[in-house]
């Protein structure tokens, strides 16, 4: 795993940060093939060798920009949050068909821009 953190002010009342996320993929333990349940009528995995396969990595750029007006009573700082900024389609998991003969990945969150208002007394 390995993380990055940068910010730099854009004058003196805006800022702009960015974190950088990379990971290795999980290890996972795969489903090698099935068989059916007769009883409960239902496929069940087989499954294979402990932690023997690894998710795709997994990379993640966020960034922020927020503009800060301090005040007597406070500071109001307004952000704009960019999660996955280059929207990449970030293995989380695997899912299988019904009958465990084709699997695909589950992803994580496309990108997702938040815009908020924060207040420090």
């Amino acid at each position: 795993v390995l993380t990055a953190l940068a910010t730099a002010p854009l004058g003196a009342k805006w800022r702009l940060g960015a974190r950088l996320r990379y990971a290795t993929g999980n290890p996972i333990t795969p489903a090698v093939g099935s068989y059916v349940d007769t009883g409960a009528q239902e496929y069940v995995p087989i499954s294979g060798a402990a932690l023997s396969e690894r998710l795709p990595a997994f990379i993640q750029l966020d960034v922020r920009i927020d503009r800060s007006w301090n005040r007597p009573w406070g500071t109001l700082k307004l952000f704009l949050d960019v999660q996955n900024a280059t929207n990449r389609l970030n293995p989380e998991g695997v899912s299988y068909n019904f009958d465990y003969t084709q699997k695909q990945y589950t992803r994580g969150l496309p990108l997702f821009p938040s815009l908020g208002l924060e207040y420090t007394p």
